[in-house]
């Protein structure tokens, strides 16, 4: 009979422990995050005295706006399109490969490559696509393209971005999927 009474006990210190040791991170995800976000919900929806939702239709009245959710939305499906038709195929071998082989190359090509920060990443494909970059010097050399093209700073570019960002993520998740 002891035992079934300290065990409560124990149980409920663990708890208090645990509550302790969370309160740190509830309490900045609060003040740092819920609150500002509540602060700007209801600034947004009450810019007077009353309930109104004007600001929104400026907001969406406005042809900038509808012009870069329009973009934002083409790339968004254009890269996620591109990372499904690269990703399926990449996962569906690896899913097929003897348990050995696949976790090699789960580590190699989509493990590895998240282990590089995105920023460099992302400078690394400025290198290659610049002026005087791998891709327009091949380009000018055979003879494609009379002077280097601008291959930065447009969808073509972001693109690329987002693809190898997420192509890991999506190839990941495809395995996962693929192995049960």
């Amino acid at each position: 009979m002891s035992a079934e009474r300290v065990k409560p006990s124990v149980n409920r210190k663990n708890r208090w422990i645990a509550a302790a040791l969370m309160l740190p991170g509830v309490l900045f995800i609060v003040f740092f995050m819920l609150v500002p976000l509540f602060s700007l919900c209801l600034t947004s929806f009450f810019p007077g005295e009353r309930f109104s939702l004007s600001s929104y239709f400026s907001l969406f009245g406005d042809v900038y706006f509808q012009q870069v959710f329009i973009r934002s939305l083409r790339l968004s499906l254009l890269s996620t399109a591109l990372c499904a038709l690269l990703g399926f195929p990449t996962a569906y071998y690896i899913a097929k490969l003897p348990r050995l082989v696949k976790g090699v190359l789960d580590a190699v090509l989509t493990v590895f490559p998240m282990f590089t920060s995105p920023v460099i990443r992302s400078f690394s494909w400025m290198v290659i696509l610049g002026k005087k970059g791998i891709v327009n010097s091949a380009l000018v050399s055979l003879g494609i393209f009379a002077k280097p093209q601008s291959l930065l700073y447009n969808e073509f570019s972001m693109t690329v971005g987002f693809v190898q960002l997420f192509l890991p993520l999506m190839i990941l998740s495809l395995i996962g999927v693929m192995d049960h």
